[in-house]
């Protein structure tokens, strides 16, 4: 037995709470009746933007499939502020040290070298996501209304 997995990222992209709610769902619906695959959604606050949501009306009702069949799972950013959490980001970044095929690799290449240099722009990237979720936030910092 093997298991097949289509990895949908990004998925807070979608508009959801519009017009093509329905098609996006019946499309992940079908691919999931159709195929052997499991799918793994990957987005940021997809719970706010409605993907879990059971609906309001009996129109919601094939959104509100979508969430019964979805099982969300969630995952905090890395933190390095106490021992502990650099103790966990250095156990991951040896994780990959060991999977990924690196040129002039040597032990502790991205756990002990480059440790900060990776640490960075994840925790940028993060905090561009979380603030682009907030009200008054884009991607690019606080939103400010044009003026003429």
């Amino acid at each position: 037995m093997s298991l097949r997995l289509l990895v949908i990222d990004d998925l807070h992209f979608l508009r959801w709470g519009r017009t093509n709610d329905l098609e996006v769902s019946n499309h992940f619906k079908y691919i999931a009746n159709e195929f052997p695959v499991t799918l793994l959604m990957v987005g940021v606050g997809l719970a706010a933007k409605g993907l879990f949501s059971e609906g309001n009306s009996f129109d919601d009702a094939p959104l509100a499939q979508t969430g019964r069949r979805t099982t969300p799972l969630d995952m905090q950013p890395f933190r390095i502020d106490t021992e502990q959490h650099r103790r966990q980001w250095r156990q991951l970044l040896l994780a990959i040290e060991r999977k990924l095929v690196l040129a002039e690799r040597f032990p502790g290449m991205l756990a002990d070298e480059l440790s900060d240099y990776l640490f960075a722009p994840l925790h940028r990237a993060h905090r561009l996501t979380h603030d682009a979720d907030q009200p008054g936030m884009s991607a690019c910092g606080p939103h400010r209304p044009r003026t003429a």
